[in-house]
């Protein structure tokens, strides 16, 4: 609604930058990840600065998928949900690896062979995810050496 509404019609520089993730937004959400469950698992540490990284994360993509919806570029719309995507899956991620990291306690009783196949679904949506990144991010590099 607001894109609709705003007499600004031309995407800015902040919206571009979200239209096409690359491998190094893959890292950028991965170490957010860790900073957050690092902090939250400290003394002293609040909810401060996960929210922080959540929120500088998530909401810029789906402002930009806003804008690419209101204006009925899809481009913009897919690039800034894939980059949404990665944000939530590399966030999620890096906090699953360093609660195994820092031997954080389980909470349920989870079999063996669920485990496994939790893994496995886990290194699919991974990959599935950074795959595609991997690519834009040599197409990038190939752009700028032309």
């Amino acid at each position: 609604m607001y894109f609709l509404l705003t007499p600004l019609k031309e995407a800015q520089s902040e919206l571009l930058a979200r239209t096409q993730p690359t491998l190094w937004d893959v890292l950028i959400a991965f170490f957010g990840g860790s900073a957050g469950i690092v902090a939250q698992t400290r003394k002293e540490g609040g909810n401060a600065i996960p929210g922080v990284a959540i929120a500088t994360a998530l909401m810029p993509p789906l402002c930009t998928a806003g804008y690419g919806l209101a204006h009925g570029n899809w481009q913009y719309f897919f690039g800034a949900f894939y980059l949404f995507a990665i944000n939530c899956v590399f966030i999620a991620f890096s906090t699953l690896l360093f609660s195994k990291l820092l031997k954080l306690p389980r909470r349920g009783l989870v079999t063996e062979s669920k485990r496994r196949l939790q893994s496995i679904i886990i290194t699919a949506v991974v990959l599935a995810v950074m795959i595609p990144s991997g690519y834009m991010a040599s197409g990038l590099v190939r752009q700028e050496i032309f």
